[in-house]
């Protein structure tokens, strides 16, 4: 029997892309694209997942360059959430931002949209995370051992 994983806490940004999409009609304004952030602890840097139609971007902010990872905060609508692991197998993405993120997460959703993964992740108790709160570093790097309610 093999133990359960921990819960990992995440960053999750819903915004806009540069690039304007033709089924940008289809979604809300300031929710049409999702990507996700972790700080991990051994590198002490940001992992930044950020999935595009036929590929997956991997980025790595070092705790040096926390100003970045500010910025993303700053000009997203950006929640912190514990992920819950209740899902082994990965959902079905077909490509698009949100199944890769509900499969980052390890949630059960039937969230198809940014805007409707937002408020999945709020209605399981993500928190709003707000740029001009004026976070130090420490305090938006997650807290070991939180879980959502």
């Amino acid at each position: 029997m093999s133990a359960s994983p921990l819960p990992e806490c995440w960053l999750v940004f819903f915004g806009d892309t540069p690039r304007p999409r033709w089924w940008w009609r289809l979604a809300r304004r300031g929710f049409r694209h999702c990507f996700a952030a972790k700080w991990c602890e051994e590198g002490q840097t940001w992992l930044v997942v950020e999935p595009h139609a036929g590929r997956l971007e991997l980025t790595i902010i070092p705790r040096g360059q926390f100003l970045r990872l500010r910025s993303i905060v700053a000009t997203h609508t950006t929640v912190r959430f514990m992920s819950t692991c209740e899902r082994a197998a990965m959902p079905f993405s077909a490509g698009w931002c949100c199944g890769s993120i509900k499969a980052i997460l390890g949630i059960r959703s039937m969230a198809l949209t940014p805007f409707g993964l937002f408020r999945e992740l709020l209605a399981r108790g993500a928190e709003r995370v707000y740029p001009n709160e004026g976070l130090p570093s420490a305090e938006i790097i997650p807290l070991q051992g939180r879980a959502n309610g």
